[in-house]
């Protein structure tokens, strides 16, 4: 564990980081992300049991969930009857209620420390939601920003307020879990993206009105070039021209392979570098 993450893991054991490395690399062969929350639950059960537990996606503002996997008990079908209720009260929460949840939702954070439990009983939320799961404790925390929204992860408990080294697990277990969700995410968009250039690339051999549409070598240089991430400046070098003469070129090879802007074209090859540099080391990144 890097020193500059200790002060944030204090309780976290040896015996903790082992777990977590090997369910980190459990989790890492789900191939898609409603798998890895269903496998990440259940992974919990034991890592870090709770009388319920929750992965949920989010739209980015909080005002919807959009899919959620619960551990035993708590099946889709259980809370499936509730999910109406909890769009309609989540604004309730107190951690949302507090306005500043963006900034707390960084960490782990304990729903007690927002507002008691006594208090929370009279709370529409609990009222229509969380006393039907048991959720008089909660601790929660915002995993990952992916693409459709945010992950969340929540855990609650019937009987007893969670001690700082369940945040700290939570904490540690929800970075991992957060890195793969987005690594799967990424996956899920360079296969768009090399569809998108695929079907460009299909389509250039159809001779369009002025009959030149086939790629040239030139071509297929400049754009390995931009998917290898690198400079336009040095591709330029590489082939022996200018800038402007490359970016005259490239703007030609958008045209020819349907991008509606050259800028389209430069964002897809992007997508690519971004996720071949990331490629190169698939491991999730460790704190």
């Amino acid at each position: 564990m890097a020193a500059s993450k200790r002060s944030e893991f204090l309780d976290i054991t040896s015996r903790d980081l082992k777990r977590v490395d090997q369910i980190t690399a459990r989790l890492s062969e789900a191939d898609d992300r409603t798998t890895l929350g269903r496998e990440f639950v259940t992974e919990m059960e034991r890592f870090l049991p709770a009388d319920c537990m929750l992965w949920n996606v989010w739209t980015n503002g909080m005002e919807r969930v959009l899919e959620f996997s619960g551990n035993t008990g708590w099946s889709e079908e259980v809370l499936a009857p509730h999910a109406g209720a909890v769009n309609e009260t989540i604004r309730f929460h107190p951690v949302i209620a507090s306005g500043q949840a963006k900034a707390y939702w960084r960490r782990p954070q304990r729903m007690s420390d927002f507002q008691s439990y006594g208090r929370f009983q009279s709370n529409p939320l609990y009222r229509e939601v969380y006393r039907h799961i048991e959720a008089n404790y909660q601790i929660g925390f915002h995993s990952a920003q992916l693409d459709d929204g945010v992950l969340n992860l929540c855990w609650n408990l019937k009987s007893r307020d969670f001690r700082d080294a369940e945040l700290q697990k939570m904490h540690l277990i929800g970075q991992r879990v957060g890195d793969l969700a987005k690594r799967l995410d990424q996956s899920k968009s360079l296969r768009a993206t090399w569809q998108k250039l695929k079907d460009r690339l299909e389509s250039v051999g159809v001779a369009t009105e002025n009959g030149n549409s086939m790629l040239t070598p030139t071509d297929g240089k400049i754009l390995a070039g931009l998917i290898s991430g690198n400079p336009r400046v040095e591709i330029a070098a590489n082939l022996g021209c200018r800038r402007d003469t490359l970016d005259r070129h490239i703007a030609i090879i958008r045209e020819r392979l349907g991008f509606d802007s050259v800028a389209h074209l430069l964002a897809a090859m992007a997508d690519l570098a971004v996720f071949t540099e990331r490629s190169r080391d698939p491991d999730p990144k460790k704190p």
